[in-house]
């Protein structure tokens, strides 16, 4: 591999990465500043994949040599102004300059307003630094549109920590940003308050249930144990039992304030309801999850039915045409005695248990282990919608998240947890719903399982709930009433 002596890519490019915990795979900075034939990678040298034509050379200065070059090499923009770049390279140099700050100036100008009015000013103050870091990288115009704005937001917030103190740049991302964001949107109308923003921030980087995060919570509040998150200061970062270190190599990528915003702004547009442990309509019984509660639960329809008592009535998505006809003659009987249904929203017997809350006019308890705006499976989506007339929907992911394999467990334990008592009515012997049924038996909640046809795949595991854990033999409708 040739490497082209004299022009020299600042190291600066891994600094950000090395501060935020970015992927460099995130940021291609590189193609399309230098010809087609050169490839630039993140180090501190420019790669050729083949040498370059003679007149494409550098001129060699007396007593120079073909081994490693100890002195640091000039900066492109340094090579520019001399004579050492020719050809191609100081003519894309050259063509880029201009461009380049121009666009520098607004990127950083956008990065600015994720920080409250007051202190804009002050960081805007850094332009000229920025502008010549940014500069120094070679970096396309093309490039700059889109990948180099959270360079900026990063560069801005180190700023941000030198101008208002060490953490300070980062408390001010945290909360103030949102508040100041969402202050210019005629949608968002009520006030929202810090320990709320906080939790919904935690609720999009970090998985339901995650122990350190809801370890981290319970001992020092969402608000000041995110800003320690995203603080800059290495003392910060690295106490706490090193919880906070461990975090930002995982949970501190999935950071962005657009994220934490969007949620807010979808929250309001889909009408839904967003409540914390502060809130007069939370919950209590989540409480006996202990620290593996939710940050904050999304709540349409009557959130006053969370606390209503309910028996949770669910099993699996393959069920056999006599499990969904057990499960809707059990949940008929019990709306006709009073009880509210809750389930998930899957196919099977949770839309048996739906569909039937429908035709009896009953009242449904439907808990989504994805976001508010995503229904899945989507042919039940209408099931759901119904709900929320005489119902309630509740979910602990914000919408606008992606769905992933935890969020749906999550779903089962949250479940569990808001129900009354269960009731598996069908099950594989290995099937997440068993899961449901074991979390409600570690809660103190009475647990039921329906005994179906013997010698069937769906009911074995009923049959491991009542002989391995203990569950309770649910024949008729009055052995559910009576659990």
């Amino acid at each position: 591999m040739w490497q082209q002596p004299g022009i020299f890519l600042p190291a600066m490019l891994s600094y950000p990465f090395e501060r935020t915990g970015c992927a460099p795979s995130r940021f291609p900075f590189c193609a399309a500043s230098l010809p087609s034939k050169s490839r630039v990678m993140l180090t501190s040298d420019i790669e050729c994949d083949t040498p370059p034509r003679r007149h494409e050379m550098p001129s060699k200065s007396p007593g120079h040599n073909s081994g490693p070059v100890t002195e640091q090499s000039p900066t492109p923009w340094q090579v520019l102004a001399s004579s050492q770049a020719q050809g191609p390279v100081r003519k894309r140099l050259r063509r880029c300059e201009p461009q380049i700050m121009s666009r520098v100036r607004d990127l950083f100008s956008r990065a600015c307003l994720t920080f409250p009015a007051g202190h804009r000013s002050s960081l805007r103050a850094c332009v000229p630094r920025f502008s010549d870091a940014v500069a120094r990288s070679l970096i396309s115009p093309e490039i700059l549109g889109t990948t180099a704005l959270p360079l900026a937001i990063d560069f801005s917030r180190r700023k941000a920590n030198k101008i208002f103190g060490p953490g300070e740049g980062a408390t001010i991302m945290t909360i103030a940003a949102v508040i100041d964001t969402i202050s210019t949107d005629t949608t968002v109308s009520s006030p929202i308050s810090h320990d709320t923003i906080a939790r919904t921030a935690w609720a999009t980087i970090a998985e339901p249930g995650d122990p350190h995060v809801c370890a981290l919570i319970a001992g020092y509040g969402a608000e000041a144990a995110l800003n320690a998150l995203l603080s800059l200061d290495p003392d910060t970062a690295s106490g706490r039992d090193g919880t906070i270190a461990q975090l930002r190599s995982t949970s501190l990528p999935r950071y962005s304030v657009n994220r934490v915003v969007d949620a807010i702004r979808l929250t309001v547009a889909g009408g839904y309801e967003l409540l914390t442990p502060s809130h007069s309509n939370w919950p209590a019984s989540v409480a006996d999850l202990g620290e593996a509660g939710p940050f904050a639960l999304w709540v349409r329809g009557d959130a006053l039915l969370l606390s209503a008592p309910s028996v949770a009535l669910t099993g699996t998505q393959f069920a056999t045409p006599y499990g969904r006809h057990l499960c809707v003659d059990l949940a008929s009987g019990l709306i006709e005695r009073g009880w509210a249904i809750a389930s998930g929203a899957a196919r099977g017997i949770d839309t048996a248990a739906l569909a039937t809350g429908r035709a009896f006019a009953g009242r449904n308890v439907v808990v989504l282990p994805t976001g508010m705006d995503d229904t899945c499976p989507a042919e039940n989506a209408e099931l759901v919608d119904a709900v929320a007339t005489r119902g309630v929907i509740v979910s602990e992911i914000p919408p606008g998240r992606t769905p992933s394999a935890w969020q749906f467990q999550g779903g089962n334990r949250l479940l569990a947890a808001l129900a009354t008592k269960t009731v598996i009515v069908e099950a594989e012997y290995e099937s997440g719903d068993l899961h449901t049924a074991v979390t409600a038996m570690e809660l103190g909640r009475p647990c039921g399982a329906v005994r179906g046809l013997a010698a069937t795949v769906a009911n074995a595991g009923c049959d491991r709930l009542i002989r391995q854990y203990g569950a309770q033999l649910v024949a008729t409708i009055d052995d559910a009433d009576r659990l």
